[in-house]
């Protein structure tokens, strides 16, 4: 990457002065905006540009361009290549320097702008964006760098018209034979279907929203940050869906009113939390298995009884799954399914949260020379591009669409609700 890579990179600093003081906290708003602007200015004008058209250093762009919204934003980089683009001669460089210069540059600001949009991501949803860099286009590059402009064009109005008519990823795996009711009537509950199929249709909506989620959206721990919940809308969904489903298992249970019938649904959900388990949708099924596991259904003495006595493999089942949701170091026996699992997956959007809040809060943005920490980027990088991995390939299941629309919108009460239903089922006991 040359001289300027290098500086670029910065290592881990802890953001302290001699007196204990956040160095990133000094001179209060108007350094800090003058730190971005110049740092979006050196990144995005230097960094970027600073590599040969022919051999990028393809492992810092996709660093770069998947981690820079942790301190700014797109519309930004764009503004500031453009700037980068119109090149100022200095005072007393001869004319003919400046035009081998000013060529330099603008191929390399071209070629930045061309691995962006092939990255896809920021542009996809953002026609703010799209337009801005067609105008760009329209308006400069066609008269200076027709023939350098047309693949970038291309990627762009493709991005545009996927948006349109959105492709549907293929998936590598044969599609499994439907588990439809043995007896088909008039009306037909979501408990009439296999626990199997009831798994994979479970799946398909979760993927929708899984396969949605933008790298953006892990950036800043957005999905906690009252400012900057709107950049993670996807992601936030998802972890509603799982909130909904951990409160519908346990309102499911508590809805039958004998030890036996509670008993029933128990077995239900521990094979649909197993079937999960098989096709690797690891973060419903700690939703399932959170719900068996939420303090109004495990108080219930005499209904865990009859599990035990009615189905003694899946009770044994739901004790070994319990290691799965306890955050015992880190999730452990969960991050080993995940070393070894094949995709398609749906992985436990908790594991990828608990890390990125750990790298967020252990690493500080900037270095002691106040520039960007891109130690840190990597380490954001190699999270959000594992989790990448698994949005690619698709479950290849045949959508029932009357199923799928019960499993969209769930039925589930309240804590006090909740806590009602379960002292009415089984009292708690006197005291002595």
């Amino acid at each position: 990457r040359g001289k300027e890579g290098k500086e670029g990179e910065g290592k881990s600093y802890t953001g302290k002065n001699s007196k204990g003081e956040n160095r990133e906290n000094q001179g209060g708003v108007e350094r800090g905006m003058k730190s971005y602007l110049f740092l979006c200015e050196f990144y995005a004008c230097n960094t970027l540009t600073s590599f040969s058209l022919f051999f990028p250093d393809l492992d810092f762009v996709h660093t770069f361009l998947l981690s820079y919204q942790t301190f700014t934003m797109p519309e930004i980089l764009l503004s500031k290549l453009i700037e980068r683009y119109n090149v100022v001669r200095p005072q007393e460089m001869p004319y003919s320097d400046y035009c081998k210069m000013r060529m330099s540059i603008q191929v390399r600001v071209i070629n930045a702008m061309r691995l962006w949009v092939e990255h896809g991501d920021d542009f996809r949803g953002n026609p703010g964006l799209q337009s801005s860099l067609l105008n760009f286009i329209s308006l400069v590059l066609y008269y200076d760098w027709p023939k350098l402009c047309y693949t970038l064009r291309s990627n762009l109005m493709r991005i545009k018209m996927a948006q349109e008519q959105p492709a549907r990823l293929q998936s590598l795996h044969p599609r499994p034979r439907l588990r439809l009711p043995t007896r088909l009537g008039s009306v037909i509950s979501l408990f009439d279907f296999h626990p199997e199929e009831i798994a994979r249709q479970m799946t398909l909506v979760d993927f929708k929203l899984f396969s949605a989620i933008k790298p953006s959206e892990l950036l800043n721990q957005a999905w906690c940050r009252p400012k900057y919940k709107h950049k993670a809308k996807n992601l936030l969904a998802l972890i509603e869906r799982v909130n909904s489903i951990t409160k519908w298992v346990a309102t499911a249970v508590l809805s039958h009113r004998t030890p036996k019938e509670r008993a029933q649904r128990i077995i239900v959900f521990l094979k649909l939390a197993n079937y999960l388990y098989k096709i690797h949708n690891f973060n419903t099924m700690v939703a399932v298995i959170g719900g068996l596991y939420h303090s109004t259904i495990q108080r219930l003495s005499f209904t865990w009884s009859r599990v035990e006595k009615m189905d003694r493999k899946m009770y044994k089942t739901y004790k070994t799954m319990y290691e799965f949701i306890v955050p015992t170091d880190h999730f452990r026996q969960l991050r080993r399914e995940l070393e070894h699992v094949d995709p398609p997956c749906i992985p436990y959007l908790g594991l990828f949260m608990a890390d990125l809040t750990l790298i967020d809060h252990g690493n500080p943005n900037f270095t002691a020379d106040h520039l960007i920490n891109f130690t840190k980027c990597r380490l954001i990088y190699s999270q959000v591009r594992n989790l990448k991995t698994y949005q690619r390939q698709p479950y290849n299941f045949e959508e029932i669409p009357a199923l799928a629309t019960h499993l969209k919108m769930f039925h589930c009460l309240d804590e006090d609700s909740l806590t009602e239903m379960s002292l009415k089922a089984e009292p708690r006991k006197p005291q002595a």
